[in-house]
């Protein structure tokens, strides 16, 4: 088969029919990849797609070079789902990368867990790109570069951010949150920042979540709950019931008791007693509270929080 007979072959079959006959035949077209790398853009897109299949290396290495976006954004997607172009490769290509696809490189590296490589270009890419750049390439670093650039480069680690390097590096997040935490009460920069990420190691489940626990405890503002807490009351009420109750019956956060029954925290209120219920209304509802939370039961927590 040539190339002109395989457009033949495939001319009027929607996207998806043409997937799965290349993906049924990418041995048999594989024959035709060098055939492929050297027609039009959309010619050269099939040969990823036939190369993906087969895992053909060097023909998805040498289209990560095409100068056209789309072919190169899928040879790309083909590395990110499994195609062995090395380290070695993507370094060299990231070397010589224009600003778009050396963008894209590093989302590539964060996306596919290339530690080795992240550890490699972090500093580098810092050196040339600056630290919001290189905080970037955090979360696909190992534990030791973790710990070594993250007092450097917390500043411009966005909420976000802070909630996948959590996922991947908790102990080195709780321990930066742990040294960072100030004394006193004006915590609201600490929140912004690192918070998010001990937050986010409760609602990951991690084997460290304890510690986060304890940390969260020893953190809050006696009079508030920061965002980073209500955006996991949910996660936090499965591991710590009893400490959620006791966040929000203090006489200086009543005022927050509304802002924290979302509907995560509505549908497991029936981890508590009626009593407890009781007291953590504490006269907030207009009407019967606890004929609010059984009617929240009802619904599985959907409904206005002031009914």
């Amino acid at each position: 088969m040539r190339v002109r007979d395989l457009l033949r072959l495939i001319d009027g079959l929607s996207y998806g029919q043409r997937m799965r006959l290349l993906a049924e035949r990418a041995a048999e077209l594989s024959g035709l990849l060098d055939e492929l790398g050297q027609g039009s853009a959309f010619e050269r897109t099939l040969g990823v797609q036939i190369a993906e299949v087969t895992r053909t290396t060097s023909y998805v290495g040498r289209l990560l070079r095409d100068p056209e976006p789309s072919v190169q954004s899928r040879a790309l997607a083909a590395v990110v789902r499994g195609v062995p172009v090395s380290d070695d490769e993507l370094r060299i290509l990231y070397d010589d990368a224009p600003a778009a696809l050396r963008t894209k490189l590093v989302a590539l590296v964060r996306r596919t867990r290339r530690e080795h490589l992240a550890v490699r270009l972090i500093d580098e890419h810092r050196a040339r790109w600056g630290d919001v750049a290189a905080a970037g390439l955090l979360e696909a670093a190992d534990g030791a570069t973790v710990e070594r650039l993250l007092p450097e480069l917390a500043y411009c680690v966005s909420p976000g951010m802070w909630r996948r390097l959590a996922r991947q590096h908790p102990e080195e997040v709780l321990a930066y949150a742990d040294r960072t935490l100030p004394a006193g009460e004006d915590r609201d920069e600490w929140w912004q920042g690192v918070g998010h990420g001990v937050a986010a190691v409760v609602a990951h489940g991690t084997l460290v979540a304890g510690v986060a626990l304890r940390l969260i405890e020893r953190a809050v503002p006696a009079d508030d709950l920061p965002v980073a807490v209500l955006d996991i009351i949910g996660p936090l009420t499965d591991r710590d019931p009893a400490g959620v109750l006791a966040m929000l019956m203090a006489p200086d956060r009543r005022g927050v008791v509304g802002r924290a029954l979302r509907p995560a925290l509505r549908r497991r209120l029936s981890r508590y007693s009626d009593d407890e219920l009781v007291g953590l209304g504490g006269g907030w509802c207009g009407r019967s509270w606890l004929g609010c939370c059984r009617s929240w039961r009802r619904r599985g927590g959907r409904g206005s929080s002031r009914e």
